[in-house]
């Protein structure tokens, strides 16, 4: 297994529109390519740092490297 873990930081949280339309393009193109959203997700807890905690993170998942 591959896992591709991404953590996001929304430049201006009123308006997602840009991330979303972002979300939107690359979604079927990680499908395309065998890859699964395992988790997507805003409700993140810091454990240290509050300052550097992402506004979302996601992750990937492929059966093997190849297709990552």
């Amino acid at each position: 297994m591959v896992y591709f873990i991404v953590l996001v930081n929304i430049k201006n949280k009123s308006d997602r529109k840009e991330y979303d339309d972002y979300i939107i393009k690359i979604k079927p193109i990680v499908k395309k390519y065998g890859g699964e959203h395992i988790v997507r997700n805003e409700q993140i807890t810091a454990l240290f740092d509050e300052l550097r905690k992402p506004d979302r993170i996601i992750i990937i998942k492929w059966s093997t490297f190849k297709l990552f």
